[in-house]
């Protein structure tokens, strides 16, 4: 068997297996990147009236690490160690969401984990797909993430809770680089949605505010996976 022949099998025995070609190349040092996109101003009338302590998300198995991850047609996953993300998941879309969320006007402030300022609201989430799908000969990036945001103090109090959902459009070029591009434009999304959900939240809260004294403030809430709530928050 000649050293062309060789090479033949080897190809084919990597495309038979389904891997993405972000898993073949393998180099010394990881390649890293990080997410980049513009983010789409809101421009709320309405305010929580409350500062707002943004943490770093938590994240499922195996999106709790920085390795770029790729989910096969039959479910499996697989990560990558030459193509990785500059932190993992979570961290990544809490700062970007800071970030975004400083640039507003729905909270009095907003501040990292790291900050000792006193607020009185927090925000968590946690990551529970940050993957480059593949699907038969095109791959999408897909996104989904929970986010809630709560009264901080003894007895916490949920103001916002929601699940959100992202795919990207196929791709056929099946790239790191592409994939970074890809979920860059999510995140990108997903900020945008959420910020304007904050928006319509903090517009309920101002106008059952204005409505009711404020020692008949309702807790409102619904059985759906949104939940607006009115707490009994204090400044």
């Amino acid at each position: 068997m000649n050293s062309r022949t060789c090479l033949s099998i080897i190809i084919l025995a990597l495309l038979s297996g389904g891997c993405s070609s972000m898993l073949i190349k393998n180099t010394k040092a990881p390649i890293r990147y990080q997410l980049t996109y513009k983010a789409a101003p809101i421009n709320c009338p309405s305010s929580f009236d409350k500062g707002l302590r943004v943490w770093n998300f938590t994240a499922i198995s195996p999106y709790d690490q920085t390795q770029m991850v790729v989910e096969k047609p039959d479910g499996q996953t697989l990560a990558s160690n030459t193509y990785q993300w500059v932190a993992n998941p979570g961290e990544m879309v809490a700062q970007s969401l800071l970030r975004d969320l400083s640039t507003e006007s729905m909270f009095t402030q907003v501040v990292s984990a790291q900050d000792p300022t006193n607020v009185k609201l927090d925000m968590t989430g946690r990551v529970f797909e940050f993957a480059w799908r593949r699907t038969g000969a095109a791959s999408q990036a897909v996104l989904e993430v929970e986010i809630s945001v709560s009264s901080s103090g003894a007895n916490p109090s949920v103001v916002f809770r929601k699940s959100y959902n992202f795919k990207s459009p196929s791709f056929t070029e099946d790239s790191s680089e592409t994939f970074a591009g890809a979920m860059s434009s999510l995140v990108g999304e997903f900020s945008r949605q959420l910020r304007q959900d904050l928006c319509t939240a903090a517009s309920s809260e101002a106008s059952a505010r204005m409505s009711l004294p404020v020692e008949e403030w309702p807790s409102l809430g619904s059985k759906d996976e949104t939940v607006f709530a009115v707490c009994h928050l204090t400044n």
